[in-house]
């Protein structure tokens, strides 16, 4: 019988994508960075082999027996998230024991931030964490036992693809559970590979803008989205097998051999985000912030006429950044259909930009917005 009782604390972020939104599944390269917005896990071990998951704020409370086959439930809700890493790391470990775990989040559901994958690669981290003393884990785990933060990310996309129902790409859980402080990360999303950029703000200020219109990716367009890119890329493979990846297509193959005029602007904007991401990192690399932020206006312009994932709260509150005092640029982030949008607002000017902001959102959109004035941390990790 495990007898120990000590509470552990962990901590994963959210994550904000700064730039190059919808390339992961295309197998581009993206920048996004973590954030000081996340959910905390309290953690201890049980007596017995059951998993009971509490999350503040959430109705539910799960709970499931370890030596029992693991399903997919709608009513254990959020649940699913961690049910569906304990249903995966069983394929590859056996658990000592029970765990009771509790989540606190200051992330905001539904935001476009990444509630979903914060949960799965905490779960996951915590857990070989807790159990890496005791059993050998090669694919998981490095010669030094230290936890492979890639493998890490990888086997959380998995549960939110095959678990969950979600047809996402890597980028969420990548960067959660590699961010750095003061650093975005860009992403090779074919190669999982990835490099830091460092990043200098000086007088800039990040800002979350969240427009408080819920989105969830299984009831979105998210999954059309992405089947559109790959009726594009099989009309170009038709005549150039060795495409693999839309995001590497020349732009003169879309031109030839993509007709449709809507497969042709999601290619485009694929095309064009593909090469902001590199331009972006060329940017803060030398410090150009003004760069930086021309580029990301560039980004929602591609993501509302090309891509058609804004709609009216996400351009309302662009819109409307862009238009107040002190901001130098303004996206949404995220799939899109809701959730939040990022601006870049000198740090002086951040109280009279929020003043403006939010009046305009409301007598536009009816209800009120929410600002988050955000740093870049370090990715998932142990506190106690």
């Amino acid at each position: 019988m495990v007898t120990q009782t000590e509470t552990y604390t962990y901590y994963a972020p959210g994550r904000v994508n700064l730039i190059g939104e919808h390339l992961d599944y295309n197998l581009g390269h993206v920048l996004p960075a973590a954030i000081s917005l996340g959910i905390q896990a309290k953690v201890k071990r049980r007596n017995d082999r059951d998993v009971v998951l509490t999350s503040t704020g959430m109705e539910e409370n799960v709970r499931f027996p370890l030596d029992h086959a693991l399903q997919y439930t709608p009513w254990d809700g959020w649940g699913n998230y961690p049910k569906g890493i304990f249903a995966k790391l069983k394929e590859y470990m056996t658990f000592s024991s029970g765990f009771e775990i509790h989540y606190e989040s200051d992330l905001p559901i539904g935001s476009g931030l990444s509630s979903s994958a914060a949960i799965e690669v905490l779960t996951a981290y915590l857990l070989l964490d807790l159990e890496k003393g005791n059993q050998e884990i090669p694919a998981l785990l490095h010669k030094d036992r230290s936890i492979n933060r890639i493998a890490l990310a990888e086997l959380a996309k998995q549960v939110e693809n095959d678990f969950v129902g979600v047809n996402c790409g890597i980028m969420d859980q990548y960067s959660i559970a590699n961010g750095k402080e003061n650093h975005a990360i860009r992403i090779d999303c074919d190669a999982l590979t990835h490099e830091y950029v460092p990043i200098h703000l000086e007088e800039f200020q990040l800002l979350i803008m969240n427009t408080c219109k819920p989105r969830t990716l299984l009831t979105s367009e998210f999954n059309q989205r992405r089947a559109e890119c790959e009726a594009a890329l099989a009309l170009i493979q038709k005549y150039r097998p060795e495409e693999q990846a839309l995001a590497k297509v020349q732009w003169r193959d879309i031109e030839r051999y993509v007709e449709d005029e809507k497969l042709k602007k999601r290619a485009r904007h694929v095309f064009t985000e593909h090469r902001r991401v590199q331009q972006a990192t060329e940017a803060l690399t030398k410090g150009d912030i003004m760069q930086f932020g021309y580029l990301m206006n560039a980004s929602h312009e591609s993501l509302r006429f090309d891509y058609g994932v804004t709609g009216k709260e996400l351009d309302c509150i662009v819109y409307a950044a862009k238009a107040a005092w002190g901001c130098i640029g303004a996206r949404m982030t995220g799939a899109g259909f809701g959730g939040c949008a990022l601006a870049l607002v000198r740090r002086n000017a951040v109280e009279r930009f929020s003043e403006e902001v939010t009046q305009a959102y409301r007598s536009q959109i009816g209800y009120d917005c929410e600002l988050y004035a955000v740093d870049i941390t370090d990715g998932v990790r142990r506190l106690g």
